[in-house]
């Protein structure tokens, strides 16, 4: 897993982003919803973005196919 830590102003908010990809077998759900075998490898990414109290603001956690998406982050 590749975790990568990013301080960025938002709104002129300073928050942390906790950024996890990571390669992860289909399970049963997965394999259902996106239409590909059961334990073939898909990216799992999470994402967690909290103030610099530690306040979570948001939270997210996506399953995607590597032949059909492309994940890109852009950060300026």
């Amino acid at each position: 897993m590749v975790t990568k830590l990013i301080a960025f102003s938002l709104r002129h908010r300073l928050l942390v982003l906790i950024l996890a990809v990571a390669v992860a077998a289909a399970g049963l759900y997965a394999a259902r919803h996106l239409a590909v075998r059961l334990r073939t490898p898909l990216f799992q990414i999470e994402r967690t973005t909290c103030t610099v109290a530690g306040v979570i603001a948001e939270y997210r956690r996506g399953v995607l196919r590597g032949d059909i998406y492309r994940y890109r982050i852009e950060l300026r």
